[in-house]
C-alpha cells in the first residue's frame, strides 16, 4: 500500500469509528446516596437561660472605652 491509500483508509476508519461512537447507546451509571445530617440539637427555651449580669461595671467601662463604644 502506498502512503496515499493508507491515509485514505485511516480517514475512512476514523470516520466510521466516529459514526459508531455517536450511534452507540449512552450508558449513565448513577450512584444514589442518601444524604444524612446530624441530629437536631435540642434548643433551650429562653426562660431557662440565666440572665446575664455584669458585676464589674468599672471593667466594663474601661473595655468599652478601649473599644470606642
Amino acid at each position: 500500500m502506498s502512503d496515499g491509500t493508507q491515509k485514505e483508509q485511516w480517514k475512512q476508519e476514523a470516520k466510521q469509528l466516529k459514526q459508531d461512537l455517536e450511534s452507540r447507546e449512552k450508558v449513565v451509571k448513577k450512584r444514589e446516596v442518601e444524604i444524612k445530617f446530624g441530629k437536631q440539637k435540642k434548643r433551650h427555651s429562653p426562660a431557662k437561660l440565666s440572665p446575664k449580669t455584669s458585676d464589674n461595671s468599672a471593667e466594663d467601662t474601661i473595655l468599652r472605652q478601649s473599644l470606642g463604644l
